[in-house]
């Protein structure tokens, strides 16, 4: 009898509770029972505390008390599942690994635990101790999330001096309160605890799901050497195992001016079809306009294995030193990629590794271009459609708003930003704003407002948008440039946005960013793609402010005789430009019945494969 209690006093929990310290079993299931070090110290006195109570009579009393006080919650937490573990008994003893607590409880009671209830007391105030930073945390969250904006701040600043980032991180994620953190009761909904991540963080929530990773990705590219179009096909490869999430997600950047012309999913090809017809698909594409595209992928429960291809085509962007052609990026993905991770290339029967250029690098470069007239005919096209180099003319802003984001990461680029100011045209006066939580007003004093600024956590830059715009509107001949990173915040403060003709954004750092979706397709922003340094691209920006040399789209009704023969690609580039510019003179459905026609993806057509009406819609 007395060998039963110490194997349920002693061994037992001394076996899982080492499996859990070493595998992490528990953690992986979303019950994790030891959340902190102090948690797993505490649990491991457990089968010491037990083994000194059993194995002594009469003056050990203290030790069972303390053992019992610290298994006690462990043994609240299994009672729910008792029934179940009980069924599991036969089947090789997998229900021991749940009624572990209660054994372990009930020897130290067996042991005298009544006697040394000093020691239980003492037992659960140290687990109360344990659970003060995730109570704290969990309270400064309920604070952020509260929609009072002083308790907001408040929670936001006690978060940035004090809250766990791993705390943080976890409360990004949809876990099951049956975890041993009794916390992640008090937490807000995910997406609210995204939020609040970036506001104290200044960086986006982790949110690679396991059990989803990247495992190869190739770009074949083929490049028209008289600098018509290029045409890439992507093809992005990733595994899964039965505890991955329900969705892919994956955002890009896609170069200027580029359109998705189909692709496939585990060799379905994808279906280019209006945005308010599309059926419920398997993976589904989408765009808010502004050369940014969002994948949402649906995942079978049995799918291991999931194969993406996706089409492009693009012209190559025109810069000071020539024309190139780039590839897209990744903005966000929900899918971990390892550090070593190389993309693969594939253009003019050559193949060449690639890694992915860290956020506010400038985009991976494929090729180089010479401008010459050219023009290609298409179906449903009429005519020809050609591209032929023109110079244009900016109009120069008289002000200049320089709206920086305040988020801590964006302090290395301040050095940037301050030697392309030295580039604006003469006669241009900026002034700054930073983007923070707070309501400010544009100061005259560019570069000092820019030098002084304290830049800590992340902030919305919504409030600082707005006062810009509120300035240019009292400004006559004024501009503002939104220097940027990811604003991963509810987008529902945007209504204030107005369509401005020198209103112009800038990342400085990749990543989501639901702000400039939502401005783009209102059409009040202009996005300054990235090929080049983040000073190099302010600096052809002050430069030319939408002017100077450029490659320009026009259909015609026959091609000149000079001109050279395009590939296709260069009608569906046209669509869709064309397409936006029939979507901003008012007319939506002729934009998207044209680009229907061309089979090109816009902000009125979704491209989708495999109807998947029994897969569960995800959040």
């Amino acid at each position: 009898m007395l060998r039963g209690w110490w194997i349920a006093g002693t061994a037992l929990p001394a076996a899982v509770i080492a499996a859990e310290w070493a595998f992490g079993l528990g953690a992986r299931a979303a019950i994790d029972l030891f959340p902190s070090r102090l948690h797993l110290l505490l649990a491991f006195t457990i089968p010491v505390a037990n083994w000194i109570a059993l194995g002594r009579q009469g003056d050990r009393a203290g030790a069972a008390g303390f053992a019992a006080g610290v298994v006690l919650p462990y043994a609240a937490l299994a009672l729910p599942v008792l029934p179940a573990a009980v069924a599991l008994l036969p089947l090789g003893g997998a229900g021991l690994l749940a009624l572990w607590p209660l054994g372990a409880l009930a020897a130290s009671w067996r042991a005298g635990a009544l006697q040394g209830w000093r020691f239980l007391m003492l037992a659960l105030l140290l687990h109360a101790v344990a659970q003060t930073p995730f109570v704290a945390t969990a309270a400064a969250l309920r604070r952020a999330t509260s929609g009072i904006p002083e308790e907001s701040r408040s929670g936001v600043r006690f978060l940035r001096a004090f809250g766990s980032e791993a705390r943080l991180a976890a409360a990004c994620e949809a876990v099951p309160p049956m975890a041993f953190d009794v916390s992640r009761l008090l937490r807000p909904q995910p997406d609210q605890a995204r939020g609040v991540y970036f506001l104290a963080t200044g960086r986006e929530c982790p949110v690679a799901a396991p059990g989803i990773a990247w495992t190869s990705s190739r770009f074949d590219a083929t490049l028209d050497p008289a600098g018509a179009a290029a045409a890439v096909s992507w093809t992005i490869e990733l595994a899964r195992s039965h505890t991955g999430p329900r969705e892919l997600r994956l955002g890009i950047d896609l170069p200027p001016a580029a359109v998705v012309t189909g692709g496939a999913l585990n060799g379905q090809d994808l279906r280019i079809a209006p945005s308010a017809d599309a059926s419920p698909a398997a993976l589904r594409i989408e765009t808010e306009g502004g050369d940014r595209a969002l994948i949402r992928c649906r995942l079978d429960p049995g799918l291991s294995r999931i194969r993406i291809r996706l089409n492009f085509a693009a012209p190559p962007v025109v810069r000071e030193d020539g024309l190139r052609y780039f590839l897209p990026r990744i903005a966000h993905s929900n899918a971990f990629m390892a550090p070593r991770f190389r993309h693969i290339l594939s253009s003019g029967g050559k193949a060449s590794q690639f890694a992915e250029p860290a956020p506010g690098a400038p985009a991976y470069s494929i090729g180089a271009a010479t401008a010459i007239f050219a023009c290609a005919g298409g179906p449903g096209a009429a005519g020809a459609v050609c591209q032929f180099p023109v110079d244009r003319h900016g109009g120069f802003p008289a002000t200049v708003a320089v709206v920086v984001d305040g988020s801590a990461p964006m302090a290395p680029h301040a050095p940037a930003i301050l030697r392309a100011l030295e580039n604006l045209p003469d006669g241009t006066a900026a002034g700054a704003i930073a983007g923070t939580d707070l309501p400010g007003r544009v100061e005259r004093n560019a570069a000092q407002r820019i030098a002084a600024y304290r830049y800590e956590g992340g902030s919305d830059a919504a409030p600082a948008l707005a006062a810009a715009q509120r300035w240019a509107a009292r400004e006559e001949g004024a501009a503002i440039v939104w220097i940027h990173g990811p604003q991963p915040l509810d987008p529902a403060p945007v209504r204030w946005l107005l369509r401005r003709e020198h209103f112009y954004a800038i990342a400085a750092r990749s990543g989501e960013n639901r702000l400039l979706d939502a401005a783009l397709a209102a059409g009040s922003v202009t996005r300054v793609p990235r090929a080049g340094t983040l000073e190099s691209d302010l600096v052809h920006l002050f430069r030319h402010w939408g002017g100077g040399p450029a490659l320009e789209r026009i259909r015609l009704a026959a091609p000149p005789p000079d001109a050279a023969v395009a590939p296709p690609a260069l009608v569906r580039i046209w669509a869709g430009e064309e397409a936006a510019r029939l979507a901003a003179v008012g007319m939506p459905d002729r934009a998207a019945s044209l680009a229907v026609s061309q089979g090109i993806l816009s902000p009125f057509t979704v491209a989708h494969a495999g109807i998947a009406e029994t897969i569960p819609r995800t959040d």
